[in-house]
């Protein structure tokens, strides 16, 4: 895996166990590098990238594509619920 700079550089040493030699972008020493460098990092060290930016992700669609990556979203999840029979939550 490679983690692209608006994730936290410590998720190389938590997953390593499941995903030995992944990289983090800015311990390659290309913090704050230009999308199409963090891509082409990706193909060059043959990894998955794991992405947040959702600009990126973007772009992406419009690039060379990588052998595989994969985007990441975190933030409020909001439940949805409904009234009457069968009132269960989504």
């Amino acid at each position: 895996l490679l983690f692209d700079e608006q994730l936290f550089e410590e998720l190389v040493k938590l997953l390593d166990d499941l995903f030995p030699g992944s990289l983090h972008i800015r311990l390659l020493g290309a913090g704050g590098a230009a999308d199409a460098v963090v891509w082409q990092a990706a193909r060059e060290h043959h990894c998955v990238l794991v992405i947040k930016d959702e600009d990126f992700i973007a772009w992406a669609f419009c690039a060379e594509p990588l052998p595989r990556s994969s985007g990441c979203g975190w933030g409020t999840v909001r439940r949805h619920t409904t009234t009457g029979s069968g009132g269960a939550g989504r």
